[in-house]
């Protein structure tokens, strides 16, 4: 090609020959797709431009090279397009220069064949050799030069190039603010993505000021019910909900699901913005309708066994869960395992992201059978995928929560060991690995297998200091849960250590006069009664009410347990006096702030009964044994309570008539 740009002569007459390929090729006004692909017309330009080349004549190959371009471009063969139009316009620019006004749409089609091929830079190099041009021909308020920068500005924010983007903006802004009252599809555009730029910076209201306008566009064009009214109006109920406008976000999700309901084009994501935004206004049976009208889309994509339907049920319950709508979560998550009953088999993939879901989420709700339920099909569907051992942890670890949570130790040690184990080997879930180790710890304890259950329940601190860092609450929690493993082993100077570094992270994280230490003080209080200091117990009793009082003041209906605790001491002391004075404060405090029927004013009761059994007044203790009765007789579900106190009154009076 050189050689043959090499053979012009200087003198040879360009101007007359480009307006002569302008003319034969359209170059002032692209009508791309009326080319056709056509076999014989594509070999017929293959043999004119060999012949062309082989003359060495330019004015022929850069209209034979357009015309094939146009071909390909009709085809959608856009590679062979672009190969055959940078030809074209390299040999012009070598005949005529780069800024020569009649390459401008041959510039502008190779930018929007670059756009279609997604590579934003080589359309934007295109376009801007354009834009140079038509800025020296026509100023920079043109609307030549503000429609190229719709052009450029489209392929700024396919690039993230913000910056670029803002200032096309700018620049093009006189000229299509003058068109918003029009029916002008190139303003649309631009108003369209000068949203887009605005959103992604947070100029929310800038943002939906330019959909507004671009939407007033589009409904000059072609009415209010098109795919792109729909769009536009998706972006503004984004926006509004971005701003904290729930109404108006909830207006436009509507606005959004009619059009597309209408054109029975269906799209679930505003269905799902709709169903949180109901919810948020307060609306609990709009928002119920909302999920219901996603899962009919689902059915409908779908069908009625698709897997998709459960999928949309789990999603929707994990957001409204997130957005504090517990009861509508747990109706979206029953609906969903009711789903999976519809999947032929059950045995995809999806299925097994639903039921490892509804176990976790089951076990967060107390259902403990629900989820070793949810936690089994999960594992009989991977089984069939080939997806055991390696992608059951999550399994096993709420199989043996639960297992854990229902007293079946053997059950519970069993599958959190599996857990543990492909945690260990994959070493890619610290919090995990953490969760199982501290469960283990939990279990042992339980089960009395002390040295075990310190083993994990060190294990876990060490993960979680890894995690968290070592001045953290929760570490401190841990360090509490060591000391009472120490404690039921016997070994109290471990557990004393314990307590004490639990209250010395606490006093760094949140400072020396945190309620957080309220507990500590009060186990420590414990230990210290068990090993007979009576004046350590004391100390920390003394501390862990002032606390509580200072955080709560004289109505904490929480306090009551630790006066009864505190009591216990003096009652091992025989100090009688003092004993009965911490009951009573204890008790009163319970029946001031939660009233006469509740479990720590017969806890409070039997306080006094054993009060008076250890002084040898009998008559006093089945009193006070009978007023818990009492109270415990109408609340529900305390039925092993009674039993146990009725015998313990039949025991004393047995020993007391022997």
């Amino acid at each position: 090609m050189l050689f043959l740009l090499n053979k012009i002569s200087k003198g040879a007459p360009w101007r007359l020959l480009l307006r002569s390929i302008k003319s034969q090729c359209g170059l002032n006004n692209f009508q791309f797709r009326q080319y056709s692909f056509n076999s014989n017309s594509i070999d017929e330009l293959r043999s004119k431009i060999a012949q062309a080349e082989k003359d060495q004549n330019l004015r022929d190959l850069i209209i034979f090279y357009n015309k094939l371009g146009f071909s390909f471009w009709a085809s959608g063969k856009l590679h062979e397009s672009i190969t055959y139009h940078e030809k074209s316009a390299k040999i012009a620019e070598k005949i005529a220069g780069s800024e020569y006004p009649m390459l401008v749409e041959q510039f502008i089609h190779l930018g929007h064949c670059y756009r279609e091929m997604k590579v934003p830079p080589k359309a934007i190099e295109w376009y801007e050799k354009a834009l140079k041009i038509e800025i020296n021909l026509y100023g920079e308020q043109s609307s030549q030069v503000a429609y190229t920068l719709i052009d450029l500005l489209i392929v700024y924010h396919m690039n993230n190039d913000i910056e670029k983007a803002e200032k096309a903006i700018a620049t093009a802004s006189h000229y299509m603010n003058q068109k918003v009252n029009s029916a002008d599809g190139g303003a649309a555009v631009y108003f369209l993505y000068a949203g887009h730029i605005a959103l992604s910076k947070s100029k929310h209201s800038l943002a939906i000021d330019n959909y507004k306008k671009s939407r007033k566009i589009y409904e000059n064009l072609s009415g209010p019910i098109t795919m792109e009214i729909a769009v536009i109006d998706n972006l503004l109920s984004i926006a509004y909900m971005e701003i904290k406008n729930p109404a108006e976000a909830k207006r436009w999700a509507q606005s959004t699901i009619g059009i597309r309901d209408t054109l029975k084009v269906y799209d679930m994501e505003p269905v799902k913005r709709l169903a949180l935004l109901c919810k948020e206004l307060g609306s609990d049976k709009e928002a119920e309708e909302a999920c219901e009208k996603g899962a009919k889309i689902a059915e409908d994509l779908r069908g009625l066994n698709s897997v998709d339907i459960a999928l949309f049920y789990n999603e929707m319950g994990n957001k409204f869960k997130i957005n504090g709508g517990v009861e509508i979560s747990k109706k979206l998550f029953a609906k969903c395992l009711e789903a999976l009953k519809n999947v032929p088999y059950q045995n995809s993939y999806e299925a097994t992201i639903c039921y490892d879901n509804l176990a976790a989420e089951a076990y967060r709700f107390g259902e403990l059978e629900k989820s070793i339920d949810c936690s089994q099909k999960s594992l009989a569907i991977k089984s069939i995928l080939g997806m055991i051992p390696y992608g059951a942890k999550t399994n096993y670890f709420y199989l043996g929560t639960a297992y854990y949570d229902l007293k079946n130790y053997e059950k519970g040690e069993e599958y959190l060991l599996k857990a543990k184990n492909l945690l260990e080997s994959e070493n890619d879930d610290k919090y995990a690995l953490e969760a199982c180790w501290s469960g283990l710890g939990f279990l042992y304890r339980d089960i009395g297998r002390y040295a075990e259950a310190v083993e994990f329940s060190s294990r876990g601190i060490e993960l979680a200091c890894e995690i968290q860092g070592r001045i953290h609450p929760e570490i401190a929690t841990r360090y509490i849960n060591l000391g009472a493993t120490y404690k039921l082993w016997g070994k109290w100077k471990d557990s004393i250590d314990a307590y004490k570094k639990a209250i010395e992270i606490n006093n760094q994280a949140l400072g020396p006069f945190n309620f957080a230490n309220t507990d500590v003080f009060s186990h420590m209080a414990e230990v210290y009664r068990a090993q007979g200091e009576f004046d350590k117990a004391i100390a920390e009793h003394k501390r862990a009410i002032s606390a509580r009082e200072l955080e709560f003041g004289n109505n904490d209906p929480g306090i009551g347990v630790f006066y009864y605790a505190f009591a216990d001491v003096y009652k091992d002391l025989k100090e009688w006096d003092k004993a009965s004075e911490l009951y009573e404060k204890g008790l009163q405090s319970y029946l001031r702030t939660v009233g006469e029927k509740d479990t720590m004013v017969a806890v409070g009761y039997v306080s006094f009964g054993d009060f008076y059994n250890s002084k040898g007044d009998k008559e006093a203790a089945i009193n006070c044994y009978k007023k818990a009765e009492q109270v415990l007789i109408e609340i529900p579900g305390m039925e092993a309570r009674v039993t146990r106190l009725r015998s313990k009154i039949e025991s004393i009076r047995r020993d007391s008539n022997e």
